[in-house]
């Protein structure tokens, strides 16, 4: 799903209570951010995974790196030797022994005798803006899409609870559909079911 059918697909709910001045452009973006951003770090998700072969940018006493996706904490990163190489995320001031990549928000930084990078790791959430993002897509499976839009009417309608306390709040039902998500999250990454032909 792109941000403008989800923006599309969330404007009714607050039309349609009189909330008009809440499903403003500016306050759908910041709903959406928070939301996403929540359910992004509700689990590692196996489509938080990356894995990027990358080539050098920028070529001084190092080698600049850039990564397609805003870097959460890296799994793996090996060189053109295939020998793990380990990452810091202090200063360019000082390397330490141990250490052969500087990590940043979305490029990493190494000597310059690596000549080529494989890395794999979480990515972080980049939050949206409205007039940049309209046409990109979710940066998760359509599965999550009813958690995401309970999260946001949730986040975007607290008064509401107060007029029935029998209600459930829609951040609890998200939170159940997101442990139904994390549940079966590792049998698509995990396990792959092979149809047996010798029957």
């Amino acid at each position: 799903m792109l941000y403008n059918q989800l923006f599309t697909m969330l404007r009714p709910f607050f039309i349609s209570r009189w909330w008009n001045s809440l499903s403003n452009n500016d306050m759908m973006e910041m709903y959406v951010n928070i939301s996403l951003e929540d359910m992004y770090w509700f689990y590692d998700w196996i489509f938080k995974i990356k894995e990027e072969d990358l080539t050098s940018t920028v070529n001084w006493d190092y080698l600049k790196w850039d990564l397609k996706y805003n870097i959460d904490r890296p799994i793996d990163i090996w060189d053109q030797n295939w020998n793990r190489l380990y990452p810091t995320t202090s200063s360019l001031d000082s390397w330490e022994e141990w250490a052969d990549v500087k990590i940043w928000e979305n490029f990493i930084i190494t000597k310059s005798d690596v000549t080529a990078i494989n890395i794999k790791y979480y990515s972080a959430y980049k939050w949206i803006e409205f007039n940049k993002n309209w046409t990109d897509p979710l940066p998760c499976p359509n599965k999550f899409i009813p958690a995401l839009i309970n999260k946001i009417y949730d986040l975007a309608s607290p008064i509401s609870y107060f007029e029935d306390d029998n209600v459930v709040p829609r951040y609890q039902i998200a939170v159940r559909q997101l442990n139904e998500l994390k549940n079966n999250d590792w049998v698509s990454a995990d396990v792959y079911f092979m149809p047996d032909k010798s029957l």
